[in-house]
């Protein structure tokens, strides 16, 4: 047995002036688990008072965030997912696609390692 999950972290730097759209970035991550192949379940999205983004969208194979900064022209993207017939990938690329960033910088971690959860139990 494999990972219990996936975990995928962007971090956007000099993006488009978009970071402040909380209507278009909650577009953009809706997208974004579609075009990954995962199930819609909500989305909470919410803009801060003097700037900058925080939304969820959760998908029934877990979730995507998103977080950002405009007076940095950042964002910081994190998706998570169980099972494998979802592309958290393409997801990324779309999001990348739309934010238009200059640099993009991704880690992934496997999560629940199924090693240890036998070895827990």
């Amino acid at each position: 047995m494999g990972a219990l999950g996936y975990n995928i972290f962007a971090d956007m730097y000099g993006c488009d002036n978009v970071l402040d759209d909380v209507e278009y970035l909650r577009g953009v991550m809706k997208e974004a688990a579609i075009k990954g192949n995962m199930s819609i379940v909500r989305t909470i999205f919410h803009r801060y008072e003097t700037h900058g983004v925080t939304g969820v969208v959760i998908v029934k194979e877990s979730h995507l965030a998103i977080h950002t900064w405009p007076e940095y022209s950042f964002a910081s993207v994190d998706i998570f997912l169980c099972g494998t017939k979802s592309n958290p990938y393409e997801a990324l690329k779309y999001i990348e696609l739309k934010l238009r960033p200059k640099k993009v910088y991704t880690h992934s971690i496997e999560r629940g390692m199924a090693i240890e959860y036998e070895r827990i139990k």
